[in-house]
This record gives C-alpha cells, sequence and structure tokens, in this order.
C-alpha cells in the first residue's frame, strides 16, 4: 500500500468527481482511477460505485472515510519518524528522478561535497516525477531535484519552498549511430520511425508528445515500445530498436563519441531544479544549497 494512494481517495471524497480529483492531484484521470483501483485492491473492497453516473462512494467507502483519514495521519507520522532519524544520522535526503541520478547526481555530489562536512553523506532517493515530488512534500526528502519545463503544468505549489536553477537541459532526439541506415534515407528521415516512448501521463511523455504532434506532417511515428524508465529507454535506442527523446545530460558522452546521433526534429528546452524548504535553516543544507548555485555540470 503507498500512502499517495490514501491521499487519491481523500481527495476523491473532496472533489466528488475523478475529474476534478485528479486535477488537484496533478495526475491524468485514468492514473487517478488506476491508484484508485490498486488501493480497493488492497483493501479488498470496491471504494466507488462506477455504475452510476456520476460515480458514487459505496457503503464501504463512506464507512471507511476516517479510518483512511486516520490511517494516513499514522503513515505521515511514521515517515516524519523515520526522516527525523535520517536527519539525526547525519543523512541528507534528496529526492530526484532516474534519468538525474544517472546524469547529474554524480557530478553534482562531487560539486557539494565539501559543503556536506565530515559528519553527513547524501542520500539518494530516485523515483518518477510524481513519486520523488510527493516524498518531498510529505517530508521525507531534504530536497528535490527534478526538472521543470514552461511548457508543462507546474505539478506542485511552490509556497514555502526555495529553488535555484543548477543547469539547463534538453530532450533531444536520438538514434543509434549503427542503426542509421534503419531510420533515414539519404539525409531525408524516413517516412515512419519506430519510436521508443514515455508513458503519456508522464512529465516527459507530455512534453514530448507536443513535439510530435508539431512533426507529424514531416514523419509519423510509430510506437513500438513505451516505459517509464530512462534507463530502458536508453538502452533500447542502444540497441537500435527506434527513436526516442532522452535528456541530452544522460546522451551527451555517446553524443559526443558519435554512439548516437541527434535527428532533426525539435529538441524541447529542460531546467535542472533544486527545492528545499524555507524553514530548514540547518547550517549544512544551506551550505548545499549555496554550493548549488555554481553547479554546472
Amino acid at each position: 500500500m503507498e500512502s499517495k494512494w490514501l491521499e487519491d481517495y481523500l481527495a476523491l471524497v473532496k472533489h466528488g468527481s475523478f475529474t476534478k480529483a485528479a486535477d488537484a492531484r496533478h495526475i491524468t484521470q485514468p492514473a487517478f482511477s488506476r491508484r484508485i483501483r490498486a488501493l480497493e485492491n488492497w483493501l479488498g473492497t470496491d471504494l466507488v460505485d462506477r455504475n452510476a453516473y456520476p460515480a458514487k462512494l459505496t457503503a464501504a467507502g463512506e464507512a471507511l472515510i476516517d479510518d483512511i483519514q486516520q490511517l494516513l495521519e499514522h503513515s505521515r507520522g511514521l515517515q516524519r519518524k523515520a526522516s527525523d532519524h535520517l536527519k539525526l544520522s547525519g543523512s541528507i535526503t534528496v529526492a530526484t528522478q532516474h534519468s538525474l541520478s544517472v546524469s547529474i547526481c554524480p557530478q553534482w555530489f562531487q560539486a557539494i561535497r565539501p559543503a556536506l562536512g565530515k559528519h553527513n553523506n547524501l542520500r539518494v532517493n530516485a523515483g518518477n516525477m510524481h513519486d520523488c515530488i510527493e516524498q518531498f512534500l510529505a517530508g521525507n526528502a531534504d530536497l528535490l531535484l527534478c526538472y521543470h519545463s514552461p511548457a508543462a503544468d507546474p505539478l506542485f505549489t511552490t509556497e514555502g519552498l526555495h529553488s535555484k536553477a543548477l543547469r539547463p537541459d534538453a530532450l533531444v532526439p536520438v538514434i543509434s549511430a549503427k542503426h542509421e541506415h534503419q531510420f533515414t534515407r539519404t539525409a531525408q528521415l524516413a517516412e515512419v520511425l519506430p519510436f521508443i516512448g514515455f508513458p503519456s501521463e508522464s512529465f516527459f511523455g507530455q512534453l514530448i508528445q507536443s513535439s510530435i504532434d508539431a512533426i507529424q506532417a514531416q514523419c509519423t511515428l510509430d510506437p513500438v515500445y513505451i516505459t517509464a524508465q530512462s534507463e530502458s529507454v536508453h538502452e533500447l535506442v542502444r540497441q537500435g530498436v527506434g527513436v526516442a527523446w532522452l535528456p541530452e545530460s544522460l546522451v551527451a558522452n555517446e553524443l559526443h563519441d558519435q554512439q548516437l546521433l541527434r535527428l532533426p526534429l525539435p529538441e524541447i528546452a529542460l531546467e535542472i531544479r533544486l527545492y528545499w524548504r524555507q524553514n530548514d535553516e540547518r547550517t549544512e543544507l544551506k551550505a548545499i544549497t549555496d554550493t548549488a548555485t555554481s553547479f554546472t555540470g
């Protein structure tokens, strides 16, 4: 069971509809519905009568509202205790996306290492963007390192938070150099390109879809593999399965060595940002965030 399922259900109770609750939780309605179903499967009973229009809570759904609220509060209390223990043990926890944990975190760690001091260590929790944000907002991480794009809707409010841009990045369309002949014709793109993508409800997926819509007259992308894991997308590109948009920071070395090639398709501007709480006045945290200003990767 995940605490976000409980938060989703209470949002549904508050807003009275899947659409409004999904908007409030900043996820797509299909993803929201899957999480409500996951909670129902965990509890072993239906909470929502989906045969009614509009959907309404079942008798069990009504009866369990207070229990779910108490369970969520208890879960948050346990998380705060665990977080406090990590702080006492000298761990600074950063929640970050899988791709950034590979491409940026090792360099960033070297840049901030002097600021950590002798008695502190960096703990990196990698996940998808929504999970990272929820972990940070729930107080289970001291820092949030994630992508930002002005083209995407804000995924969370920044009230009570400070943030800094660490460096720019971009999603760039790449293919394997070994398999270039499969995707190009005399320097022109093939009419149909096999495409490795991210789920439409994911942060990368939403951004990439806007680029796909813009190039429909130029070529057709045929989805052959969809996954939320950027490492899997990266490996499939290496294997010559198709074209994909990947963070430039993740593929920079392979582009330089011409193991991967950039296609003449639009790239998507991104920014890597670091977030922390305004009321966290620990000296070591301030040292880290001050050091972050000069990080360029």
